[in-house]
């Protein structure tokens, strides 16, 4: 019969497209699956930059200021590097590179007064050897420090020899 014909090419036209569609959705699926798989991986590798980028924005001046912690314990007082940047931490190592010259510029004043005392110490020395009167320098225990040649010739007793002893401990005086 006609009708029976009709409903059997219907039947299997439905199935046809059924399949059609069915090969279609495997296709499509595995388009997506595809897809959100290589959105996931560019997501995580924008992340994972990302992270690098601002990690070494952020770890630089800290690790900057962590070799010029070392060099100063170590007493290297040179300039160091100064970052540009507005944010907290390039203002940290802006200070702390300011510290580190006032520092040099203090060791540096502090050995130019040591040089003056020495030269001042060994002017001293010079006119006290060259005095014809004799001069003990003592300390605030009575201890003997120095003395100079003419106090060896007045007293008639090594002087030099007594350096570091109390003047009551010294024999004839």
């Amino acid at each position: 019969p006609s009708n029976l014909v009709a409903n059997a090419l219907a039947v299997e036209s439905a199935n046809r497209e059924y399949q059609e569609r069915a090969l279609g959705r495997q296709g499509l699926k595995r388009m997506y699956i595809g897809t959100l798989t290589l959105s996931l991986f560019l997501a995580v590798f924008g992340a994972v930059l990302l992270a690098v980028i601002l990690g070494d924005q952020i770890a630089r001046p800290l690790l900057m200021l962590a070799e010029g912690v070392s060099q100063v314990a170590a007493g290297d007082l040179t300039p160091k590097l100064v970052m540009q940047g507005n944010d907290e931490l390039v203002g940290l190592t802006r200070s702390f590179a300011s510290m580190t010259q006032q520092l040099a510029d203090a060791r540096q004043a502090v050995q130019h007064s040591m040089e003056q005392v020495d030269a001042a110490r060994a002017n001293l020395q010079t006119i006290l050897d060259n005095l014809t009167a004799g001069v003990i320098v003592l300390d605030d225990h009575g201890v003997i420090q120095s003395a100079n040649p003419g106090a060896t010739r007045v007293l008639r007793v090594p002087m030099a020899a007594c350096r570091g002893q109390a003047l009551s401990a010294v024999a004839g005086l």
